[in-house]
């Protein structure tokens, strides 16, 4: 719509322009130069006008683009439930976990999960149970600490170490 507005003003500058050089009489040339002057300035409106549309439109762009990617983040995340895990962690849980190769069950950092990351909180392996945090580096009680079982004196051994 724009644009043929445009070519309208630009055929009718071009039009009176032709007329104005056909040395038409003074009152003539001065009504022409108003004219020409008016569509001057509609044609500067249109040029502002199609500026503003084009910014409108990547700002638009923007706008869905980020609407975007907070939809898929808010899909992400609801696929994590705050839970307290037997150590006293309370942290987000995988709840929706497939089966035969998919996902496995795992539990997310809630502190990173605040700041739109999903970090996969990793068992250190020890009695206490804890898990560490790859991103933040926290440390969170999952499992129940292991009650470490008193052992009998050490025998002695025999023979070459066992691997």
């Amino acid at each position: 719509m724009i644009s043929t507005a445009f070519n309208t003003l630009k055929f009718a500058k071009e039009a009176l322009q032709v007329t104005l050089r056909l040395q038409v009489e003074n009152e003539s040339r001065e009504k022409i130069n108003a004219a020409l002057e008016k569509v001057g300035n509609v044609q500067d409106s249109l040029f502002e006008l199609r500026e503003a549309l084009l910014q409108m439109q990547t700002e638009n762009d923007r706008l869905r683009a980020d609407l975007k990617a907070h939809d898929e983040w808010e899909a992400q995340k609801a696929s994590y439930k705050l839970t307290k895990t037997p150590g006293g962690a309370v942290v987000y849980r995988a709840s929706q976990v497939l089966v035969e190769g998919g996902t496995p069950d795992h539990f997310v950092c809630p502190n990173c999960l605040v700041k739109r990351e999903i970090q996969i909180l990793q068992d250190r392996r020890v009695a206490a149970g804890l898990y560490d945090c790859p991103g933040c580096k926290a440390a969170y009680p999952v499992r129940s600490a292991e009650r470490l079982r008193p052992e009998g004196p050490r025998q002695a051994r025999t023979g070459p170490p066992q691997f």
